[in-house]
């Protein structure tokens, strides 16, 4: 499970996790515009440990962006996750997505300076490849949280 960060103004963290449609359902995945907006993955054990960390060593009303440092498109991705599902070729690969138009000024990319939660002494354990790995095994022992 991979989940991108949001700060909000105030002394929490909002996080949203981005569960797509399953694609053994034949429901497509939407993406915005050509799918080459990026973002920053973070596979969510990962994420935790770092919540917890912040709230052991933070600051108390200081602003703390989590971020793995793994910036790659949605449409990438997407890619990623066919691959450990089994999923080959670039047609099979469309088939699984939906583009919908984008959103205007939709930002193209979310970077964010994660260097403060860094200096706390946490650092990602997980890189992209496993995480999508490990989440596509646990959706596969829990096919029932697809519904």
């Amino acid at each position: 499970m991979f989940w991108r960060g949001h700060r909000v103004g105030c002394c929490a963290s909002v996080n949203v996790c981005l569960r797509r449609r399953d694609p053994r359902h034949r429901r497509r995945v939407p993406l915005y515009g050509d799918g080459t907006n990026v973002r920053d993955w973070i596979y969510v054990e990962d994420n935790c440990e770092a919540i917890l960390r912040v709230l052991m060593r933070g600051e108390v009303g200081e602003a703390c962006n989590i971020g793995a440092g793994c910036e790659v498109s949605n449409l990438e991705l997407v890619r990623a996750l066919a691959r450990h599902m089994g999923v080959r070729g670039g047609a099979a690969v469309g088939s699984l997505v939906s583009f919908v138009p984008d959103r205007p000024g939709h930002d193209l990319r979310y970077g964010m300076a994660c260097g403060k939660v860094r200096r706390l002494g946490w650092e990602p354990k997980t890189s992209l490849e496993e995480g999508i790995a490990k989440t596509v095994a646990w959706y596969r022992e829990h096919p029932e949280r697809l519904a």
